[in-house]
């Protein structure tokens, strides 16, 4: 309970420090980010936390077995299987910031303006997608091995490291940085716990996850172009009242879905076929 109370606690200062950087910056910086927070939230929610619940009871077996072989591959094949999620949505959320932005929140007080500030927050929000989500991974594998030291110096190494990533380039980015530096800290916190864990389990398939993550990485660049032509393609909509916008964000979403799962298949990742076979048995039940 009190390393999960004291990440917490690491978690509200970060929350603090940006809040009062943000102040510093350009009147409606506090608002472009906190929108843009929230936005980015949702994958994380979605697949971060829903991944790391659905692994922790197999991870605490694999532990309580000592079974380190089991650990390794149960952790390595998670990791893979919310990269096949996270890395996809991290292209779209930065290809479609603009159209999501303006659909949810450009009405009234909120201008356009207002949407284009608040999607380069969310871009940039968007490059440490990744990241937090693996972390949700991770620190139940330290959990399970009863070592919970390493979760809490990770999330204040996190800390520190936003702090100085925003003193550096809050002059040159402004209210950017904020969102930059939450992402690059995150980066470092996944980049530490990765490190640690390779150690105390011995060792993992750097060629599994290698092997992985490059699938994931080509489907999320057809995907990606095919997102950039559809945009021309959905101009019309994108650009007009709300349930035109309405039409052109969710088709843009569902072929770039459809896109990114059939060339996912074609390249034959097991993790992305596993999640998508579940999907599908809960829409028979």
């Amino acid at each position: 309970m009190l390393p999960a109370t004291i990440g917490l606690s690491a978690t509200q200062i970060n929350i603090f420090v940006n809040t009062n950087f943000a102040a510093s910056c350009a009147e409606g910086s506090v608002s472009w980010l906190n929108y843009a927070f929230r936005m980015v939230q949702l994958p994380i929610g979605v697949f971060g936390v829903a991944f790391s619940i659905a692994a922790m009871p197999v991870l605490a077996r694999h532990a309580a077995e000592k079974d380190l072989a089991g650990l390794r591959n149960t952790f390595a094949s998670s990791l893979v299987m919310v990269f096949s999620l996270t890395i996809p949505a991290t292209v779209g959320l930065i290809l479609l910031s603009q159209p999501i932005i303006r659909l949810i929140f450009e009405h009234g007080a909120f201008t356009a303006a207002d949407t284009l500030q608040t999607a380069q927050a969310l871009t940039c929000y968007a490059y440490g997608l990744f990241a937090y989500s693996a972390v949700k991974i991770m620190v139940p594998v330290f959990y399970a091995l009863k070592d919970t030291k390493y979760p809490v110096i990770a999330s204040f190494l996190a800390v520190t490291a936003n702090i100085i990533f925003i003193s550096l380039t809050i002059d040159i980015l402004t209210f950017r940085s904020i969102a930059l530096s939450t992402s690059c800290s995150m980066g470092l916190n996944f980049l530490f716990l990765g490190t640690v864990l390779y150690h105390k389990l011995t060792g993992f398939s750097l060629a599994y996850l290698g092997q992985g993550v490059l699938k994931i990485l080509l489907a999320s660049m057809a995907m990606g172009l095919g997102v950039i032509g559809l945009k021309q393609v959905l101009h019309p909509l994108l650009s007009g009242g709300i349930p035109l916008q309405l039409v052109g964000v969710f088709t843009a979403i569902g072929v770039a879905a459809l896109l990114y799962g059939v060339v996912l298949h074609l390249l034959k990742l097991p993790e992305f076929d596993e999640v998508t076979g579940k999907i599908r048995q809960r829409f028979r039940r």
